[in-house]
């Protein structure tokens, strides 16, 4: 089969090519690989970065909702219930922003969980901030502050008179309305102070126990108020003006009492602490367990990506060495088979050169260079039967025949027009050595009758 030097060539650098190509295929792949990695963990960050977006916001909310709790004006309240309607807001817009996002199974799961648990902080937060918001401790205080302080310092003034009465009065009536009177201030007193620390409970159970107990003082109070009349009636003096500063004193305790029983605040703190925290506290679990999810979807993204990458580089370093190492050996081949193909040839042209047409060359290879090697060696041949025929002629044998290669064969052409001429010119002599004899036999016969006719005359002479 004839493997020329073009189809070598054309064989060894289509090789090479196929390999390259191959690895700008896989530079390629590894490349989009890459991209894609490159897109996918931008999205798991954007994921995760909404994700503590929106947890940063559910904090936010938590702490605004306690602050809210622990507001005493009604214009605080209300800031701080507009500041958790914007930080909910931000969550959900948020959280919007993520569910598209989301691709797995897992991760949808774990974002109905979170979105279930944030609905129920929202909820809970806003039955606290609704309980705040009635502010029954604040409005306990502010009814306390505007008639029952300034009703009770009236009441105390007033019972003060009465209860130092008797160190002037020196009398028995005197001395029991002032009995009567210190045990009702100071059940009055009593009553005031279970009032205002029903304010400071933290739970719904000891707020109940301190209305309680307030309400039994009222009780006991109006039992005192109905023995001091008679007490005062027996001492002389008049008390109607007690009886007015304890009614507004009393009406005053009467709506406080009321409105702190409702107990809002405090079921509004132990809501935010309870059920709110615990709530609060899962949701931000969620939260954090979503951006989780996509960090160990980055992470894993990473780790994929840098053993593609480092298969890639394998592959291409193993593809780019080879295609090396396939070219130096081509080049090294084609170089070998070529120098020593026109080895051989320039050695029989010099030889030829030197007119020693005994060297030959052997054909290893089926290319050009075979081709020329084969040439070559079928000039030497016709060379050498040039030759001959020429050693031929030159011995005198003109019997051989000059065969011209071709139309084009000068000194084949040469040699049979030699030939032709040397034959011409050997007949030309033959012919002139022929006619040299047959003279030279006529002038023998003439002398031998010139000396047969002289032998004559001498016998005749005798």
């Amino acid at each position: 089969m004839r493997f020329s030097i073009k189809a070598k060539l054309g064989v060894g650098f289509g090789a090479i090519l196929v390999l390259l190509g191959a690895a700008s295929g896989v530079g390629y792949q590894r490349l989009t690989a890459a991209d894609a990695t490159m897109k996918y963990v931008l999205s798991r960050a954007e994921v995760q970065k909404l994700v503590l977006e929106g947890k940063a916001n559910a904090i936010r909310a938590g702490f605004n909702v306690r602050g809210a709790l622990l507001s005493p004006d009604e214009a605080q309240m209300a800031e701080f219930a507009k500041r958790v309607t914007n930080n909910r807001a931000d969550a959900m817009a948020a959280l919007a922003k993520v569910r598209p996002l989301l691709m797995s199974d897992e991760g949808r799961r774990l974002f109905e969980d979170l979105m279930g648990k944030f609905e129920k902080q929202t909820e809970l937060g806003t039955r606290a901030l609704e309980m705040t918001r009635e502010n029954s401790n604040g409005k306990t205080w502010a009814e306390i502050n505007a008639a029952g302080r300034p009703a009770l310092a009236a009441l105390r003034t007033d019972l003060d008179a009465l209860i130092v009465a008797p160190a002037d009065a020196q009398n028995p009536a005197a001395d029991r309305l002032a009995r009567v009177a210190a045990v009702f201030k100071g059940r009055v007193e009593r009553a005031w102070g279970q009032l205002t620390s029903a304010t400071g409970t933290t739970s719904a159970e000891a707020l109940q126990q301190r209305v309680a107990l307030a309400k039994q003082s009222r009780e006991e109070i109006n039992r005192s108020l109905e023995e001091l009349a008679p007490a005062a009636q027996t001492a002389g003096v008049a008390v109607a003006g007690v009886r007015e500063r304890f009614a507004t004193w009393a009406a005053s305790f009467q709506r406080a009492l009321a409105v702190v029983e409702t107990g809002t605040s405090v079921k509004a703190a132990e809501l935010a602490s309870g059920d709110y925290a615990k709530v609060s506290t899962t949701a931000i679990d969620a939260f954090e367990a979503l951006a989780e999810r996509q960090k160990r979807f980055m992470d894993e993204a990473a780790v994929q990506a840098n053993a593609e990458s480092a298969q890639g580089q394998t592959i291409l370093l193993t593809v780019a060495a080879a295609a090396l190492l396939l070219g130096l050996g081509i080049a090294t081949w084609l170089a070998l088979s070529i120098s020593r193909g026109l080895g051989r040839a320039v050695t029989l042209a010099d030889a030829v050169a030197m007119g020693d047409l005994s060297q030959t060359a052997k054909v290893t290879s089926n290319d050009e260079l075979g081709d020329l090697v084969g040439a070559m060696g079928r000039m030497t041949e016709n060379l050498n039967a040039t030759a001959a025929l020429a050693n031929a002629i030159a011995r005198g044998d003109l019997t051989v025949e000059a065969r011209p290669l071709s139309d084009k064969d000068t000194m084949g052409l040469a040699l049979q027009t030699m030939l032709t001429k040397l034959r011409a010119v050997v007949a030309e002599a033959s012919a002139a050595a022929s006619n040299v004899s047959a003279g030279s036999q006529e002038l023998s016969a003439s002398a031998e009758q010139l000396s047969q006719g002289s032998t004559e005359q001498a016998a005749s002479t005798e």
